[in-house]
């Protein structure tokens, strides 16, 4: 008998392709748990119909796996009438559940019409001073209970914190295997290979990791080349900066803090990325208070934060504490900017390398061309004084144009003969080129009154040391995945992530 694969699916499944056939319900059937769907999960029929077709347009289960992927759970199907959704998982309180709570219990039959839902929904915002992107999970939890959901939120918030990564148990084999949190992307640049399951606590972050492939489609792990490579390789001491690990990972990302709408949740998801990628240093843009907090509280155990606060919106380096030893950091305003804007700099050593981290915002829109230019050209020079001994780094929002008719880099005076251009160094692939993209991105795409535009505004650049201690392995793009419960992502870039290996 002929099997199928359903390439849309992010696990390697094959079915039965008569039996597959025989459980698609009559077309009006179809459309109604697509909505039914939609009204539960507060997304639409378009990711109803996605999530439906890879399970045999099995409701409960379709629900379950959604809030599986969108939550971080542990999902099961429970059969007819109700998705049990198993723990540990957080409670009312956003904390991590104990293993003898009770799973919650995803009633399918209790769910409300779309009229229904969207007027709970609407209840919940006005009673709460919350968004849809809270008040959809929070009543789902409570089966659409609106005066439960309600006290259980003022209780304690329960989107404060994310559960650990999930594991699916198969009811029909018994068996146990880890769930990616997303659907697998075509050509999107990002972690291609398995990464090592490790926990999105604030109080650790695993010192060993496996990073994704490069070009070559070599896998690179993040710990000792010899021996164990599930265990680090330490320095001389057991306190911070003392690991001595064989790959460099480093994130940029203007992470949009100048954008109100869901910024809390939105920069929750930016912490949940910065854990999951578990990147040694992380370049940030358009940092706000708010952003700031937020950071700073779920981020300070595990990373030393250094800003370039000079006015409302600014830049952020974050060193790994474990693994990056920082010997100082400086800011310097560029003095013609008409919009606060600097060049933030930290001097450290990782791994025993001396290395420099650059980032700024250049200066934004068309009346800042000709300040932008100034500016990237005194980067370029800032990169290229350094010793001769460091490896630097230097990565933010340039807002650089590249058209036929303007091209920032080459009018600064062009990219210095030892600078590197990452995105060119891994291949220039058309997938990770465009870091604001109205096409793909909905945050982007809702500040366009007209068209799809995309930029590479963000730049990655690398001034190797005169000895060529770090070996450049992988770039790709970070922060691809919406907010759960939400059609939004954490920003309206995406960030750059690259990985080196120590020679």
């Amino acid at each position: 008998m002929a099997t199928t694969r359903h390439e849309g699916d992010s696990d390697d499944v094959e079915s039965d392709g008569d039996s597959f056939e025989s459980l698609i319900p009559p077309t009006a059937e179809c459309a109604l748990r697509c909505q039914r769907f939609a009204d539960v999960t507060g997304t639409n029929t378009a990711i109803a119909q996605t999530y439906l077709q890879d399970r045999a347009w099995n409701l409960e289960l379709s629900v379950s796996a959604y809030f599986m992927e969108m939550d971080d759970v542990r999902s099961v199907s429970t059969g007819e009438g109700a998705a049990v959704v198993g723990g540990p998982v957080p409670n009312d309180a956003g904390e991590p559940a104990q293993d003898n709570e009770e799973p919650m219990v995803i009633d399918v039959d209790a769910i409300p019409d779309a009229k229904g839902c969207a007027e709970m929904v609407a209840k919940f915002v006005k009673q709460t001073d919350t968004n849809s992107d809270i008040a959809v999970p929070c009543l789902v939890r409570h089966n659409w209970n609106l005066e439960s959901s309600i006290r259980t939120f003022r209780d304690g918030s329960p989107h404060r914190s994310r559960p650990p990564q999930p594991q699916l148990t198969n009811p029909a084999r018994g068996l146990t295997t880890e769930v990616s949190t997303s659907r697998k992307r075509a050509n999107w640049g990002s972690d291609d290979a398995p990464v090592q399951k490790k926990s999105i606590s604030e109080d650790s972050a695993s010192s060993t990791r496996t990073a994704s492939s490069n070009g070559d489609g070599d896998s690179i792990s993040r710990s000792s080349r010899n021996g164990d490579p599930a265990m680090p390789n330490l320095g001389s001491g057991d306190g911070p900066g003392n690991l001595q690990p064989t790959l460099f990972r480093l994130i940029t990302w203007n992470i949009d803090g100048l954008d109100q709408q869901g910024i809390g949740i939105r920069t929750q998801e930016v912490v949940a990325e910065i854990l999951r990628k578990d990147p040694d240093v992380v370049l940030l843009q358009e940092v706000v208070q708010e952003s700031r907090d937020i950071l700073t509280a779920r981020l300070g155990s595990v990373y030393g934060f250094h800003f370039g606060e000079q006015a409302q919106y600014y830049t952020a380096i974050l060193l790994k504490k474990q693994t990056v030893q920082l010997e100082r950091s400086d800011l310097f305003p560029y003095p013609d900017s008409t919009m606060g804007r600097n060049l933030l700099t930290v001097m450290a050593s990782w791994s025993g390398i001396p290395m420099t981290f650059m980032t700024s915002h250049l200066e934004s829109c068309k009346e800042g061309t000709k300040e932008r230019h100034a500016q990237l050209a005194l980067c370029f020079q800032r990169m290229t004084a350094q010793n001769a001994v460091r490896t630097v780094l230097f990565g933010g929002d340039l807002n650089a144009r590249e058209t036929l008719r303007e091209n920032d880099v080459k009018i600064a005076g062009g990219l210095p003969a030892n600078v590197r251009d990452l995105w060119v160094e891994g291949g220039s692939r058309p997938e990770v080129r465009y870091t604001w993209d109205c096409a793909t991105n909905v945050n982007a795409g809702a500040l366009i009154s007209h068209g799809k535009p995309r930029c590479r505004f963000d730049r990655l650049y690398l001034r190797p040391s005169q000895q060529q201690q770090l070996r450049f392995k992988f770039f790709g793009f970070a922060g691809i995945d919406k907010v759960p419960h939400s059609q939004r992502y954490a920003s309206d870039h995406w960030g750059l992530m690259s990985d080196f290996e120590k020679v």
